[in-house]
């Protein structure tokens, strides 16, 4: 029996080494899950606030997306209308060069054609008309002549 109740002594201070240690183990781990579901929480707090922040920058994406399409819509309307402009700014141009040529021509003409202007009364000195026949009314007093294109003598 003294056999068995050092045997038993043995197994007991083994087993209460290993319980010890088991105990040791076990606060460890305890310490550790402690930490770990502190990091836990932590770590969905952060997830939580990530997906705010998430969900307001997809709605602000989703506002960016619609202004861009609605500038995109006023950008191409204006293109067609800067190409209508532009038709119509050739168009004038080419309008423009043609009066310009024809004034041009205009003037050369006017440049190769006599100025003619008369200013002529006619005198006290008797009665004009009233005649059955067409006659030459002739003017005798000139004020001005330019072009000498009248000629009093003859009317």
């Amino acid at each position: 029996q003294a056999t068995e109740l050092v045997s038993l002594g043995t197994r007991l201070t083994a087993t209460e080494s290993k319980t010890s240690d088991l105990e040791k183990k076990n606060a460890d781990l305890q310490t550790r899950l402690s930490s770990s579901e502190s990091e836990l929480l932590i770590s969905k707090s952060r997830i939580d606030q990530l997906e705010r922040g998430n969900a307001d920058l997809q709605t602000r994406l989703s506002s960016s997306e619609s202004e861009l399409l609605i500038s995109k819509s006023r950008i191409d309307q204006l293109e067609r209308q800067n190409a209508d402009l532009q038709t119509r700014l050739s168009s004038s141009e080419s309008e423009l060069r043609i009066s310009k040529s024809r004034i041009d021509q205009l003037e050369r003409q006017n440049a190769e054609t006599p100025k003619v202007a008369f200013y002529t009364a006619l005198t006290n000195a008797g009665t004009v008309g009233p005649h059955n026949t067409d006659i030459t009314l002739k003017y005798s007093k000139v004020f001005t002549n330019i072009g000498n294109s009248y000629n009093p003598a003859t009317g």
